[in-house]
Order: C-alpha cells, then sequence, then structure tokens
C-alpha cells in the first residue's frame, strides 16, 4: 500500500517561503518516489505554483487568521485531511520560534494539533527516529510548465539577448535599487549588448495571494517605459505566466526576492544585486552571479547601520542601495552577464567565484548560509 507525507509549511506569504515547502517535498520524492507527497501552505501565499510540481499529489491550503481564531474550530481544517503516514512540520518551529508572529505561532499550533500521523510526525529532523521518512538533501528542482503559460510567452519575439528585470521584491522597507539608476543601468547594458531586450515584471497590485512590490510605483514603472525604448511591461500578468517569461529570458537581474528562486526551477541564471539584510541562499543547481555591496556589514540581519535605519526613515533606500553605491557596480553586473552567457561557466564555477568574491570582502561570514548546506562559504 502507497504510503502518504505531507509536508506542513505554513509559514510567511512570500512566494520564496511556498518555494522552500515545495522543494522539500521534492527532496522526500527523490527519497522514496513511491510516496504520495502533498503539502501544506499558507493560503494568502501563491500556492498555485504547487500545479507545476509533479513530485506533488496535492496542495492544501491554510487560513492563517481563522486559524489563529477560531483554533480546530477553523472551517479551512475541513478541507486538509486529518491522518496520514507521516507528517513533517517546519523544522523552524524548533530552532527558530521567534521568527514566528503570534498568529502564524498559533495557527500552526492548530494545525499540528489537528495531524495525525500513523507512522512518524515530527519537524523535519527531530524527533530522530527510526521510522522517519528517508530524505534527500540538496535535489534539483524543475517546474513542468502548462500548455497555456508556454502559450502565453509566444506573444514575445526576440532573437538577441533577453533580460527579465525584477526591479522590487515584497518588502516595504527601502531596501531597493531607485528606480533612476534602473534606468541607467539598463542604459549601460544596453551599449555593452546593443541586440538586448529586457522583460520588466513584478505585481502593482495584491490580488488574494499575490505579494505587491510596494516600494516601486505606478509612476516608477511609467518612467521606466518612457525612457527605455528595448522593454516589455510584464507586471501583473500572474505568477505562473511569470514564471513561463523567466524560462524564455536568458537570465533574471534582481535585487534579493523569493520570487528571484523560481528563475532555477526553469534553468534561468540569476544576477542578483545583493545588499541590505539578507544572502542570496537558493541556488538549485543553476549556475549564477552576485554583485555583492561595498558595506562590510552585509547581510546585516543581526543589526543594520544607524545611518541605514535612518535613510529608511527619512524614505530613502539603505546606503548599499543607493544610486551613487549602484554606479559603482554597473561594471561588475556588465561582467556577471558576460559571465552568465558564456555556457563553459558552470554552477561549480558560480561557487568558487561567489566564494572568492565573499572571503575577499570582509563580510561576516558566519551571517552566510545556503538552503539546505548546498555549498559552503568556507570550503570544506
Amino acid at each position: 500500500m502507497t504510503r502518504t507525507l505531507l509536508v506542513n509549511w505554513v509559514y510567511y506569504r512570500p512566494v520564496g517561503h511556498a518555494l522552500e515547502g515545495l522543494k522539500i517535498a521534492r527532496d522526500y520524492f527523490e527519497a522514496d518516489s513511491e510516496l504520495k507527497i502533498s503539502v501544506l501552505l499558507n493560503s494568502e501565499m501563491p500556492y498555485e505554483i504547487g500545479a507545476l510540481c509533479p513530485w506533488i499529489e496535492k496542495i492544501y491550503i491554510a487560513d492563517v487568521k481563522e486559524l489563529a481564531e477560531c483554533g480546530l474550530q477553523a472551517k479551512c481544517l475541513e478541507a486538509i485531511p486529518a491522518n496520514w503516514d507521516f507528517v513533517v512540520s517546519d523544522d523552524r518551529l524548533m530552532h527558530s520560534l521567534n521568527s514566528y508572529s503570534e498568529e502564524l505561532k498559533s495557527a500552526n499550533e492548530t494545525i499540528i494539533k489537528y495531524l495525525r500521523a500513523g507512522i512518524w510526525k515530527g519537524n523535519r529532523f527531530f524527533p530522530q527516529h527510526e521510522n522517519m521518512p528517508p530524505i534527500k538533501f540538496d535535489t534539483e528542482m524543475r517546474f513542468e510548465l502548462p500548455e497555456n503559460a508556454k502559450e502565453f510567452r509566444t506573444k514575445f519575439n526576440h532573437n538577441g539577448l533577453k533580460i527579465c528585470i525584477l526591479p522590487a521584491g515584497s518588502n516595504a522597507d527601502r531596501i531597493y535599487p531607485g528606480v533612476r539608476w534602473w534606468v541607467k543601468m539598463m542604459e549601460s547594458v544596453t551599449k555593452s549588448f546593443p541586440d538586448v531586450r529586457f522583460y520588466m515584471t513584478g505585481a502593482k497590485s495584491k490580488n488574494g495571494n499575490r505579494s505587491e512590490s510596494y516600494t516601486f510605483t505606478d509612476e516608477d514603472v511609467n518612467m521606466i517605459l518612457t525612457e527605455i525604448n528595448n522593454i516589455e511591461n510584464c507586471f501583473d500578468i500572474g505568477i505562473v505566466n511569470q514564471i513561463a517569461l523567466l524560462e524564455y529570458c536568458d537570465l533574471l537581474i534582481s535585487p534579493h526576492s523569493g520570487f528571484a528562486f523560481l528563475a532555477s526551477c526553469v534553468n534561468t541564471p540569476w544576477l542578483s544585486i545583493s545588499g541590505a539584510r539578507w544572502p542570496e541562499y537558493f541556488y538549485n543547481h543553476i549556475r549564477f552571479y552576485n554583485v555583492l555591496p561595498s558595506c562590510k556589514k552585509y547581510p546585516c540581519y543581526t543589526g543594520m547601520k544607524e545611518e541605514c535605519v535612518a535613510e529608511m526613515k527619512s524614505g530613502n533606500p539603505v546606503v548599499c542601495m543607493s544610486t551613487t553605491e549602484l554606479d559603482k557596480k554597473i561594471s561588475d553586473i556588465i561582467e556577471g552577464i558576460k559571465h552568465l552567457m558564456d555556457s563553459d561557466f558552470t554552477y561549480n564555477d558560480s561557487i568558487e567565484l561567489y566564494r572568492k568574491n565573499v572571503l575577499k570582502s570582509g563580510y561576516p561570514l558566519e551571517n552566510f548560509w545556503t538552503f539546505e548546506g548546498s555549498f559552503s562559504i568556507r570550503k570544506e
């Protein structure tokens, strides 16, 4: 009889966290392809991307607000089977509980009470037991796109270099480059690569379970469309079409964002404009290039410079995302594009170059990690 496994990954709404849950499901599938694996996600996550994962039997969704308010009486539980052979919850519930809001914590407490497992139930690695489901770490995850998404991207027809641009993520803080810099960067890239065409994407409205590019306004979008001729407006096209767009493009340029993690799931390299709080950590065995900041406090999730906090309070970007600082990085971006367009530049080459650049930059190495420990900055 086929055994069932539920990955309970009810965390914050950004797409990167949803992707983590889908990746964990892939890890269990790679270890035992006979398992019927489902995933439980926050209903505000873009859970429809689960349909692109053929190793997943079904996606279930949990209404965090309702669960926190109603507990086991929450109506959303009616659509979620209670009985499984294995129930695997997010290990952050064990080692990083302080990262959860009270509402999210309460919702997860209810979910864990509700779910029952015939063989094993725990938080991915805990408790250790011989009946734990087998898992394989650092697996490759690739999406399978539906025909309508493939059809959508046929509207674009360019034979030269194709670059997807995500100008801002969903964080409301000013931790992304400003619009004037994006214009200058794209003009510079066009001078170096005259056949380039840009495809600018993002979301300007919260639509159900979508994350919005808060700090990038309609005026910003219109300014870029007015000043850059070789660009397509691909905002608000829906996340599955955005993923199809990523697959169509030769590379993605963006600051840190969970959305950027999606590029590797369709074999598209990511050139990251690194800076502010978080390091890039999800690479999925696809080559990449990180344009690193000058600030030696990066990544500063353990404490941002007072100067940067003051800049954000004044409505300005943090220093490493200021136009003055990023102008110095344009030549590095052009170098990164050259690397990523070189078919001889491999994933392992990306790791070695990233490691070399991080080690010589004087950053706090303890603030760097990769998902599932796919590689270490300190070479083993």
